[in-house]
């Protein structure tokens, strides 16, 4: 399992908060703990503490965390700032809720949103 922290902070960041949902009677104490101390050391290694955090039970594993920081408000980058023809980098395929949305405020053609 690989772990990276890519946040760029001008301020630096403050805290991380660690959330996960893990199959308790599917994997073994050791992998949820291997997978727990895997996200500690990522934190540790950038400096950032890990404030607290919640685990569930769940048929699937699934890892987070969560940042808080302080950021420089002139290099801040908001998406209510976004224009018409600017780049948009997607970091997996759009679901069906956004495409929705974009056909019930008429921003695209069906046909045009599900051309190849």
């Amino acid at each position: 399992m690989r772990y990276r922290t890519s946040m760029r902070w001008a301020g630096g960041p403050c805290s991380r908060w660690q959330s996960s949902a893990l199959p308790i009677n599917t994997l073994s104490q050791r992998t949820i703990r291997d997978i727990l101390r895997g996200g500690e050391a990522v934190c540790e290694q950038a400096g950032i503490p890990i404030a607290g955090g919640h685990s569930i039970d769940s048929v699937e594993p699934i890892y987070g965390l969560a940042v808080t920081g302080v950021v420089d408000p002139k290099k801040l980058k908001r998406n209510s700032s976004a224009r018409s023809g600017d780049a948009l980098i997607l970091g997996k395929p759009l679901g069906v809720g956004i495409f929705l949305r974009g056909v019930q405020r008429r921003a695209c053609w069906t046909r045009q949103a599900i051309a190849p």
